[in-house]
Parts: C-alpha cells; sequence; structure tokens
C-alpha cells in the first residue's frame, strides 16, 4: 500500500479534515499535499508518526523498514545526488571551458 493510500485510508478511519490529519502527525496540510501527489517524500520520522497513528487506528501498517519506503516520484526526481550531480557537470563544463581557453 503506497504512503498515499495510506495517508486516505487513516483519515477515512478517523473521520479527519486534511488539517486535522496534518496536526496529528505535525505536518503541515501543504506537505499532506505534496505527498499526496507524490512530489514530495515523509520523512523517517513522519512515516513513524503515521505508523503509530494507524496503529491506534486500528490499523495495521505494513511492515517495511521506515528507511526502505516505497518510492514516490519526489524520491525518484528530485533527490540530493541528482542535485549533486547536476552541480559536478557543470563544474567540470566549466574546467574544460577553462582547459580549452589555455590550449588555444
Amino acid at each position: 500500500m503506497s504512503i498515499e493510500e495510506r495517508l486516505d485510508k487513516l483519515r477515512l478511519k478517523r473521520g479527519f479534515t486534511w488539517d486535522e490529519l496534518g496536526i496529528e502527525l505535525k505536518l503541515s496540510r501543504a506537505m499532506l499535499h505534496y505527498v499526496r501527489k507524490c512530489e514530495r517524500a515523509m520523512s523517517e520520522r513522519a512515516l513513524f508518526r503515521l505508523a503509530e497513528a494507524e496503529r491506534a487506528a486500528g490499523i495495521t501498517p505494513p511492515l517495511i523498514s521506515y528507511g526502505e519506503q516505497q518510492p514516490n516520484a519526489a524520491m525518484l526526481h528530485d533527490t540530493p545526488a541528482k542535485k549533486v550531480i547536476a552541480k559536478l557537470r557543470r563544474q567540470v563544463e566549466e574546467l574544460l571551458e577553462t582547459i580549452n581557453e589555455l590550449e588555444s
């Protein structure tokens, strides 16, 4: 079950609005929106709070390690590694330009 499905299930089971669910999980309504749209990933702490809230509501959370959350679009497309790689590529391009200038 995806994080988005888990959030929906918990909200409906508890009869919460998205604002109330955010308060329960200590997340802003905006963050919940981003997670539901796969634009952001939940932190391990937030996933732990989600699992605790699910247990309190009588829902059994999935048996996955919090460090192994199912990837969503945000995790696949907006990772720190991709940002570092993009920065390194720019630096390499600048170095190659400098080398070309010095050789000519």
